[in-house]
């Protein structure tokens, strides 16, 4: 396992608009809360997704206001299709270590927002995906 705790950044490939894409250092985000873990990536692809918000952005990406699961607005990490190993283990995670190889499910959902049309509107909020 390749250890980053020593490292203050790393590349990612940032939205900063329509036909504008980035790649930067960026700072490691903090240690995962609780239920959560923190993944070194190790491969990412690109989605038709990121494709769609570099060709027409923003479509999903939300511009005008934070976004309701995620607070994410404007500039944003691409790239939700990966595959990495476990760097970081919040507290409260069972079944998993340190170095464990793994490849999310790229969206976060909270079941009220699904059924609750006041809650959510579009499906974009219901899904959102990270980075």
């Amino acid at each position: 396992m390749n250890d980053l705790s020593n490292t203050a950044s790393m590349r990612a490939a940032v939205w900063h608009g329509r036909h504008d894409i980035r790649v930067e250092d960026v700072p490691l985000p903090a240690d995962p809360p609780p239920g959560w873990v923190q993944i070194k990536v190790d491969w990412c692809g690109i989605c038709g997704s990121d494709l769609h918000e570099y060709v027409a952005g923003p479509v999903f990406i939300p511009v005008e206001a934070p976004h309701p699961l995620t607070g994410i607005q404007g500039q944003c990490i691409l790239g939700h299709e990966f595959c990495g190993e476990i760097l970081k283990l919040g507290d409260g995670v069972e079944g998993y270590t340190i170095g464990d190889p793994v490849a999310p499910m790229p969206a976060s959902t909270v079941a009220p927002a699904i059924t609750a049309p006041t809650v959510c509107t579009t499906s974009a909020n219901a899904w959102p995906l990270p980075g």
